[in-house]
């Protein structure tokens, strides 16, 4: 064996060896021109980025670094499922007092739980983010925005669990008997399937709430 790799010649693999370091110099070099300007309009605008954000840090007064959610797909496909299952979860109880069956009690559902999920949406977005703002009108705004809000969900729900009390007994009429009797008795609904859109309704819109709120 001693025999035969001395008579290998490895001059050739030596002096491959030796220039591959100044091979990898020149192709790296090669391609820092062929892209040196489009990294320096990068880097010009990532300082520019910085400047802009210190500068907002500095005006709004902020220590802490922005959080985002890890997906916005996923999180806002969050927000669709909980509008899916609030629509199956209410149809099911709105059939019951239908005269189109579970078809017309999932087209009410489907309407309700979009009233119901897009205005919590909106709060989140619009009042509840707010709530961090310098602005002292604004964050008075946003506070009242907010009580104002709140009135809104526990009526709407509970308008809900009026006409679905009132489906059983008066279907024909009940959407018009709706706001009379909210107005008359707001909680005095004897029905345990309205309890439960009651229930719902407000979980869910609370829940939509803060969804829309972290959404950025």
């Amino acid at each position: 064996y001693a025999q035969i790799f001395s008579e290998i010649d490895l001059s050739l693999f030596q002096r491959k060896l030796i220039e591959l370091p100044d091979y990898i110099r020149r192709q790296v070099d090669r391609v820092l021109q062929e892209h040196r300007p489009k990294l320096t309009a990068l880097r010009i605008r990532e300082r520019r980025y910085l400047s802009s954000l210190n500068a907002f840090e500095d005006k709004h007064k902020l220590d802490e670094p922005a959080e985002y959610p890890s997906s916005k797909i996923f999180h806002w496909s969050i927000v669709v499922a909980m509008l899916l299952v609030e629509s199956i979860a209410n149809s099911y109880f709105f059939a019951k007092g239908s005269d189109f069956g579970l078809t017309g009690g999932a087209l009410q559902a489907l309407l309700i739980s979009a009233v119901n999920i897009g205005v919590a949406l909106l709060a989140g977005n619009y009042l509840l983010r707010n709530f961090h703002h310098m602005s002292l009108v604004r964050r008075f705004v946003s506070w009242l925005g907010m009580v104002f809000y709140s009135f809104f969900v526990l009526f709407f729900n509970l308008a809900t669990a009026h006409y679905r009390a009132l489906l059983e007994n008066d279907p024909s009429n009940a959407l018009v008997k709706t706001i009379p009797s909210l107005v008359k008795s707001p909680f005095g609904f004897n029905n345990f399937d309205a309890a439960i859109l009651l229930f719902i309704g407000i979980l869910f819109a609370v829940a939509a709430i803060i969804k829309s709120y972290k959404a950025d």
